[in-house]
């Protein structure tokens, strides 16, 4: 009894279309209703989000399979609607390998229906009783023992019928060809997984090392004083230490130590807000070298253009033998030599290193001018 049933429901889905498809529950295989190219019906009471697209292993009756992805457009009592949104152009071709040499079976009598209507013509009823009195009328189902007919004489004619054991290796076939696809496709998704793994870790390296910049940039402007904050803070001290020294009876040498302490501290802040000071000065002289740099390059490059253009309209002219009527009345520029380019080029830049050396030069003599009357201020509040 089970081998009988088992043999039933063989050739029921040997004869009938059906769809893989994976949900959250799991990898379910769903029995097909209606297919066409447009759109495929479900005969499934599954509940699935309306607009949301599903990757849909479609497999013939014959056992050819193509993935193709499909978004669901309606549920009814009648199933569950999808309609066809491939997501490559080798999805489409999939599609039309589907319905390519298709033979047609009971869930197909909706296509060929819609076939013969789409190529018919409408006709009123008056018209054709105006000019006939009986009509002869064709009905479904004779149109189709009639195409079945038609194909059983043509397999007859050629010769060809295949048995059972050539449909069992084309069976064979396809499913091979389908497993060998879905292998490709599960190592395709495999390595985009992990592009998007590689690519995400070094997205958070990225973030990790842009927040410890941060925090050592925050680090070192919380430690490091303007000039206007030391002089405040050298003021208050200053009045700490009087007031320290006048209210009690004080060592002289604890005094002096202490004197020498606060005039320590502010000495290192000032010549670390020189050093920012001078880095901030140098970065910016760097950075207006680079640009005359590109400036000279790009000057270079735009006589250079001229100078051909120029030679260029030169040779037509004397090919021609006759001047262009274009540049009549324009002065004729004769072209720039490079020795001379280059060398007004070395003379700009040597001048402006020159200049940067003078000024960086200066930077310097003027902080360590400012450093040596800083400590002579504080000789002389040390000795009053």
């Amino acid at each position: 009894m089970s081998s009988k049933s088992d043999t039933d429901s063989a050739a029921s889905s040997s004869t009938t279309w059906s769809v893989v498809v994976e949900v959250s529950a799991g990898i379910l295989r769903l029995p097909v209703a209606r297919i066409d190219s447009r759109e495929v019906l479900l005969d499934s009471t599954i509940r699935l989000q309306i607009g949301q697209r599903y990757e849909l292993i479609v497999e013939r009756p014959d056992g050819h399979a193509e993935l193709i992805h499909a978004e669901v457009s309606q549920r009814s009592e009648a199933g569950l609607l999808l309609r066809w949104n491939p997501a490559h152009p080798r999805e489409i071709t999939a599609l039309e390998r589907l319905f390519v040499d298709k033979t047609p079976t009971a869930s197909d009598s909706g296509d060929l229906e819609s076939a013969l209507r789409s190529r018919s013509r409408l006709v009123r009823t008056s018209a054709i009783a105006a000019q006939r009195d009986s009509v002869r009328v064709l009905n479904l189902s004779a149109i189709k023992e009639l195409i079945q007919a038609s194909v059983e004489e043509t397999i007859r004619e050629s010769g060809r019928s295949l048995d059972e054991i050539e449909l069992r290796r084309l069976r064979e076939e396809s499913e091979r060809g389908f497993k060998e696809r879905l292998a490709e496709f599960e190592n395709e998704k495999a390595d985009l997984q992990s592009h998007i793994e590689t690519l995400t870790a070094r997205m958070n390296r990225t973030q990790d090392l842009l927040g410890a910049e941060k925090e050592r940039e925050v680090e070192r402007d919380r430690f490091t004083l303007s000039e206007e904050s030391l002089g405040r803070l050298e003021k208050t001290l200053e009045k700490i230490v009087q007031r320290a020294t006048h209210g009690e009876d004080l060592d002289p040498a604890v005094e002096q130590e202490l004197r020498a302490v606060v005039n320590q501290s502010l000495d290192l802040e000032r010549s670390k807000a020189r050093e920012r000071e001078e880095t901030a000065r140098s970065e910016n002289i760097d950075l207006l070298e680079r640009k005359v740099k590109r400036l000279a390059k790009n000057l270079d490059d735009a006589r250079y253009q001229r100078d051909s253009a120029l030679e260029t309209v030169r040779r037509a002219e004397s090919r021609d033998g006759f001047p262009n009527p274009l540049h009549t009345g324009v002065t004729h520029v004769s072209p720039s030599e490079d020795g001379s380019n280059s060398e007004r080029r070395r003379a700009l830049l040597a001048d402006l290193v020159s200049e940067n050396r003078q000024l960086r030069e200066k930077i310097v003599h003027n902080g360590s001018s400012e450093k040596k009357q800083s400590k002579n201020k504080s000789v002389e509040k040390d000795l009053a």
